[in-house]
């Protein structure tokens, strides 16, 4: 097996969770892009999931690394506007 992220001086070993947040952020200074709010991993990890919602939830849970799919319902998707208008829609239709 092979870490998709090695630390720096062990490959055998995956990099640290404190290494890997500087390298985010210091990515994120580099592209100029701003700060997310809540959070430093769960704004995109929250992104991620609800670009994907359309999709199945296993396979969105299995490739965001979630162990189960309530996780990801709960606490990641989130609603968006053209969603909502979509689901109102659609009760007149039916």
């Amino acid at each position: 097996m092979a870490w998709l992220f090695p630390a720096p001086r062990d490959d055998g070993q995956p990099v640290r969770k404190d290494l890997a947040g500087e390298w985010l952020v210091s990515a994120e200074k580099l592209a100029g892009l701003p700060k997310l709010a809540g959070g430093r991993w769960h704004p995109y990890r929250r992104l991620f999931d609800t670009e994907l919602k359309a999709m199945p939830i296993k396979d969105v849970a299995a490739a965001g690394g979630w162990k189960s799919t309530e996780t990801v319902q709960r606490t990641y998707q989130q609603p968006e506007a053209s969603g909502v208008l979509a689901a109102v829609r659609r009760i007149g239709r039916q």
